[in-house]
């Protein structure tokens, strides 16, 4: 190893030597870190002396040795140069040196001098055994007179049988005492140069000084890893430098080696007193292993200065070994009081759990959730059920894990439903983990649990508004998704009514903007502003995952999709928003469903197809329809029919068809096959389509635009005369409105498509309502009448309404009421009660609620007190009047079976 800054102290080497050669003798201690260059210095100053004529004589100590008496003082005479022939050996006969006969050895390595000064090196003297200390000290108080230089090297460190003997070695006057530091700054960058030129050097000194501190065989282990080249960009640990630090703790003694592990496996700095009783020391004496480790360069501010050494320190240490030091140091943190996250990481190292440790382990889950972080969460939470024998708590393990594999891929969730199932009907949840399950059942399509949860909760005593108010929430979100098997409740009163708590409000704002987007209901609700209002006050990572989607989705439903659209990409650009990979999968679902409502198909394919990629097509359960509808409608706008199959091909669950996200998927699938030529399998999926919407009370048969996309589809096919009788067909459908004349006296059959096409741009003001038109992309420009009548259906020119019929006293209709609904009506409007109405007509509460909801729509009222009672019947029996909401002829009960062809 080549010398660097250390001429000042080989300088007093030789000034030492000089006094000893004139007879002064000299003991000189060497001391300095472990790996400091003692041994160097040493072996450079025998070299000098040797040439000046010096007998030496050298030994050195090892730790394993410790235990042989006069191990070292044997070295020693064994060291010793043969006598020559004829000469008396001093050491013939002698009895081997013992604790009482000292004065042996002395004369026989004192017996040389008479030849030459002697030179008597003894390397790592820390390691020496007790007797050889004791003559060491003997020999060097009856050196004062003779020409002999001892030279003693230890490394500074915890060694307390070296203690004595190195005061009293220095308490003579002739004992020196050369301590040897660390390389500077300026030393390294001279080594440095050795290898890398100066100007290299210079750049790569601050580097190697964070990474070595100074110490030689670190300084040196870097040149080796290091190709000796002028444009070297950086240092590169790597293998020598590892050994390195391994060789620095093994000379360091087994002390240094048991803290390095400790160290290693805590990662963190910690109180003396805590690594102390980690590794079997006192805080003392841990403390001063950890100053020995800092001065030979391995750690500063008690952390490994690489975490490359670190490795290399952890890759030492025995699987077994490792995991009790990782649940010891565990135990010992939290009793410290140390942050939950940091006693969770160690446990998780252990792989085992204690009792004490599973509630632990369920805190630094909730925080890791809180940072965002799902992944760390699901890790704690799986080890925390493994310690958990509290069944309360393990519910609540469970709970949690739900949550944070959620963040992950919605689909792992599934096979943790059935066991919360059971916990919500034994009443072993509480409110925030009743909801989140709810969310889960409904999202993973899994309604008739979801009901029985809800079911259950209503045979409770009513619990305090700021419990009730989420369940209710969800409850009038289960309505409109799963509208065939939940009967939708209205919030008891305005959102100006409910109580003023910001948090849970939002919820139940979020939800009845979505109900009155899509129903009506609740009557009053400005569900713009509404929506505006949640989604202004709300994060993505501060509310349940549902009611920003929620929000959106009821403002998406407006005849203009700018507003939604901006707010989509507003949350789409809020990076400090958490929000978890499904709320930003949905966000990117529901962009692409508004650019298709601009005509944007490229955005809106590239936004759906960036939805599937967030989420697997397993992960988004029930809403699985819609990006698919959206790429297959983008697709075969754009005359990519195979890319559209593709899509379609991907299975989706049979409850999809329950849901609204049926209604794009079905007028998807209708449009390619259309665009296929299979006409009639299309038309079976619009009135499919149809049928859902009339039995969900989402619409009228005649908002819902089904059959002027299909007459679309088929003008721009180029079969404009099936077009036309569609179109036929829809302005029977819309009859009722198209019967009233504008003055009274004309055509009350309406006109052909083809004929008038304002008169059906004035019927497609209504189809613009629908909730799920935001799924039908703009159409391309076109010539002819059909395509005109088309274009104005599902995009009219504005036009003057229908004059009011002077008999009617009801306020304007913006469609007309069925026969059944005007029915309801008259009775609501002379004062008499639901369930007076109900006895009257033979019909049950439910449906006379559900008819004045779609009544107060129609009629733009908001209360019963709004009706006023008419002179005569006010509407003729339409085709949406079949009972329970089934057209005839169409799928009932507010569901389709899944096409599997």
């Amino acid at each position: 190893m080549e010398l660097v800054e250390r001429g000042a102290e080989l300088e007093t080497l030789s000034t030492l030597y000089a006094e000893a050669a004139a007879g002064q003798g000299q003991a000189v201690l060497i001391s300095g870190p472990v790996a400091a260059g003692k041994t160097a210095l040493v072996r450079a100053f025998a070299e000098h002396a040797s040439a000046a004529g010096a007998l030496l004589v050298g030994a050195a100590a090892a730790r394993t040795e410790r235990g042989d008496a006069f191990g070292v003082v044997r070295k020693l005479l064994a060291a010793l140069p043969a006598p020559r022939p004829g000469e008396h050996d001093p050491n013939a006969g002698a009895a081997p040196p013992d604790r009482h006969v000292l004065d042996g050895p002395f004369r026989a390595l004192l017996g040389h001098t008479a030849d030459a000064p002697v030179v008597i090196s003894v390397d790592d003297v820390h390691h020496a055994d007790p007797d050889s200390l004791r003559f060491l000290l003997y020999l060097s108080r009856r050196i004062t007179s003779a020409p002999v230089l001892m030279v003693l090297t230890e490394s500074t460190g915890p060694w307390p049988a070296h203690r004595s003997f190195r005061a009293d070695l220095l308490s003579h006057p002739h004992g020196r005492l050369v301590r040897l530091g660390p390389l500077s700054r300026r030393g390294q960058t001279e080594l440095l140069a050795t290898w890398f030129g100066a100007s290299a050097a210079l750049r790569l000194t601050p580097a190697c000084d964070a990474l070595t501190g100074g110490n030689p065989l670190l300084v040196h282990a870097l040149l080796k890893d290091n190709p000796a080249v002028d444009q070297t960009p950086e240092l590169v640990v790597d293998a020598a430098f590892t050994r390195a630090v391994l060789a620095c703790l093994h000379h360091g003694g087994p002390a240094i080696t048991r803290v390095a592990r400790a160290l290693a496996v805590l990662g963190e700095p910690v109180s003396p007193t805590l690594l102390g009783r980690l590794v079997g020391l006192s805080g003392d004496r841990a403390a001063e292993v950890v100053t020995a480790m800092a001065a030979a360069g391995l750690l500063t501010a008690g952390r490994f200065r690489h975490p490359a050494a670190r490795t290399a320190v952890l890759d030492g240490i025995a699987p077994k070994e490792h995991a009790m030091l990782s649940s010891h140091a565990a135990r010992l943190l939290h009793e410290d009081g140390a942050d939950a996250s940091v006693v969770a990481g160690h446990l998780l190292a252990a792989g085992t759990v204690a009792p004490w440790a599973a509630p632990v382990l369920t805190e630094a889950a909730e925080e890791a959730l809180t940072r965002g972080e799902p992944h760390a969460a699901v890790a704690r939470l799986r080890l925390a059920l493994a310690g958990t024998a509290d069944e309360r708590h393990r519910v609540r393990t469970v709970s949690m894990l739900a949550r944070a594999a959620w963040e992950i891929d919605p689909a792992s969730v599934t096979r943790l439903l059935p066991s919360l199932v059971q916990a919500a009907r034994d009443g072993r949840l509480g409110v925030r983990q009743v909801v989140e399950l709810l969310h889960y059942l409904m999202w993973r399509g899994m309604p008739a649990e979801a009901r029985q949860v809800l079911e259950r909760l209503s045979a409770e005593p009513r619990p305090p508004w700021e419990h009730a108010l989420p369940i209710e929430a969800v409850r009038l979100l289960m309505g409109c998704l799963y509208p065939v098997r939940t009967r939708r409740p209205e919030p008891g009163g305005a959102p100006a009514d409910w109580h003023d708590s910001p948090a849970v409000v939002r919820q139940m704002r979020a939800a009845a903007a979505l109900a009155a987007a899509l129903t009506g209901a609740p009557a009053g609700l400005d569900v713009a502003a509404t929506a505006d209002q949640v989604l202004q006050e709300t994060r993505l990572d501060d509310a349940p995952g549902w009611v920003v989607p929620a929000a959106l989705a009821a403002l998406a439903c407006a005849d203009d999709p700018a507003p939604a659209a901006r707010w989509c990409d507003r949350l789409l650009a809020d990076t400090t928003a958490f929000g978890g990979p499904i709320e930003r999968a949905v966000l990117l679902g529901l962009r692409a469903v508004l650019h298709l409502r601009q005509g944007a198909h490229e955005e809106a394919e590239w936004h759906a197809r960036a939805a599937l990629a967030r989420i697997a097509p397993a992960g988004w359960g029930v809403a699985i329809g819609v990006p698919i509808a959206v790429i297959v409608l983008a697709a075969t706008a754009q005359g990519r029919h195979d890319d559209a199959a593709a899509y379609l091909a991907i299975g989706v669950p049979d409850v999809m068809f329950e849901t609204p996200a049926a209604l794009p998927y079905l007028l998807a699938r209708a449009r390619l096959r259309l665009a296929a030529g299979d006409d009639a399998a299309a038309l079976r999926d619009l009135r499919a389509g149809e049928a859902l919407t009339d039995a969900w009370g989402f619409d009228s048969p005649g908002l819902a635009p089904w059959h002027t996309g299909a007459a679309r589809a088929l003008v721009e096919s180029g079969r404009p005369d099936r077009a036309a009788a569609l179109l036929d067909d829809q302005l029977v459908r819309v009859a009722p409105a198209a019967r009233e004349p504008d003055d009274g006296h004309g055509d009350r059959t309406g006109s052909a498509p083809t004929e008038n096409p304002v008169h059906m741009g004035h019927h497609g003001r209504h189809v613009n309502r629908a909730p799920h038109p935001v799924l039908t992309p703009r159409p391309a420009p076109s010539s002819g009448a059909v395509p005109r009548a088309a274009a104005d259906v599902e995009h009219p020119q504005p036009t003057p309404g229908p004059r009011p019929n002077p008999d009617l006293e009801l306020p304007l209709t913006e469609a007309p009421l069925t026969e059944a609904q005007s029915r309801v009506a008259e009775q609501a409007a002379l004062g008499r009660t639901n369930r007076q109405i109900a006895a009257d007509l033979g019909i049950t509460v439910s449906t006379v609620e559900q008819h004045l909801t779609r009544i107060y729509r129609k009629l733009r009222v908001s209360r019963r007190a709004d009706l006023r009672p008419s002179r005569r019947a006010t509407a003729d029996p339409g085709p949406g009047d079949a009972p329970c909401g089934r057209p005839g002829g169409r799928p009932g009960g507010g569901r389709v079976p899944p096409d599997h062809r």
